[in-house]
């Protein structure tokens, strides 16, 4: 391979790494919907053993669901931009090309040189930004062709007013709905938080969930219980601390303290925070050194764990597992689906 080639090999391969959503996150497993028909048809055998598409589906789970949403957008899409095209008398792929150029916008010098600064290790000491420009500007592109795509296809499925009816038949979980809470006391969703004050992703997921509380006031019960990760050596006892904070009134001042300062767990902090809001010192103390509500913690971790928590945060709505700390959106879509089935 030429040194030419070698560089736009690496400049192509650039990886742009999408975070983990959350601390050791597992996989949720939820059954999807099929005709009564089809559920028990055997799709697979071995010894003497069956596997139903059932079973199959059940393992597949939500993303089986998305996977059948992505394929009924694209086939709508295809179906409308051959429409599109009869109207103007041109081949379907000429529209979409006309529509592409005439959407994409060419990156800017700016753009092209924050990519290669941040490619300059992956490249060949010495390569200079005029020696990979056209290759750089190429990939950006590309880039920002597969962004306008997929904008126009959303754009052109709502004028048609895509709908994709199939619901998402989730596996639900008994979980008990206990811990501090907020919200109304009789909500029509019940949302069960299992947290790590020392897992970053949960810092992420409690700022997305007060903003749900405050979205659905009258709708939307929360409960906080604690499940601190083994390799998280100073979350065992910040979750005592909450809960110490909790019997003078402050658990979600307190709660927000220690996510906001997640590197000031040490025992003496925790203490140094109690300061902060003005509680009974010596009480707060006696309870945090006791380890009063150590037991209450155990207990917390073992519920989570028969209901299928692995990794933080780790939400139960109306039952429902959702494993990690998505976008709002993500909760919202729950959250209205349950308002509606009630």
């Amino acid at each position: 391979m030429s040194k030419h080639s070698h560089m736009v090999a690496l400049v192509a391969s650039l990886v742009f790494v999408f975070g983990l959503n959350a601390c050791t996150p597992s996989k949720g497993k939820g059954a999807a919907s099929r005709s009564a028909q089809d559920i028990g048809m055997v799709a697979a055998t071995f010894n003497d053993k069956t596997l139903t598409l059932k079973e199959i589906d059940a393992e597949l789970g939500e993303s089986l669901h998305e996977a059948r949403k992505r394929a009924a957008s694209g086939m709508a899409f295809k179906a409308i931009l051959e429409e599109k095209a009869k109207e103007k008398g041109i081949p379907s792929k000429e529209l979409m090309d006309m529509e592409l150029q005439m959407r994409t916008k060419p990156p800017t010098e700016a753009e092209a040189m924050a990519l290669f600064e941040a490619s300059q290790a992956r490249l060949p000491p010495g390569t200079t930004f005029e020696q990979v420009r056209g290759d750089i500007e190429n990939y950006l592109k590309s880039q920002s062709g597969a962004k306008v795509a997929q904008e126009l296809q959303e754009a052109w499925l709502e004028e048609a007013n895509f709908k994709f009816i199939l619901v998402f038949e989730a596996k639900r979980v008994d979980i008990e709905a206990l811990g501090p809470s907020v919200g109304p006391e009789k909500g029509q969703v019940t949302i069960v938080e299992f947290s790590d004050f020392e897992c970053p992703y949960c810092r992420q997921g409690s700022k997305t969930i007060a903003e749900i509380v405050k979205a659905y006031p009258t709708q939307v019960k929360l409960h906080f219980r604690h499940f601190p990760l083994e390799f998280h050596s100073k979350a065992p006892k910040a979750a005592q601390a909450a809960l110490c904070a909790d019997e003078q009134g402050k658990f979600w001042e307190y709660h927000d303290i220690l996510f906001d300062n997640q590197g000031k767990l040490e025992v003496e902090d925790l203490k140094e925070h109690a300061k902060t809001l003005s509680l009974d010192e010596l009480k707060f103390a006696e309870c945090l050194d006791s380890g009063k509500h150590a037991e209450t913690v155990q207990k917390d971790m073992e519920a989570g764990k028969a209901a299928g928590v692995s990794g933080t945060p780790a939400f139960f709505i109306n039952g429902i597992l959702l494993s990690g700390a998505y976008p709002i959106e993500k909760f919202k879509e729950i959250i209205e689906q349950e308002l509606q089935a009630q």
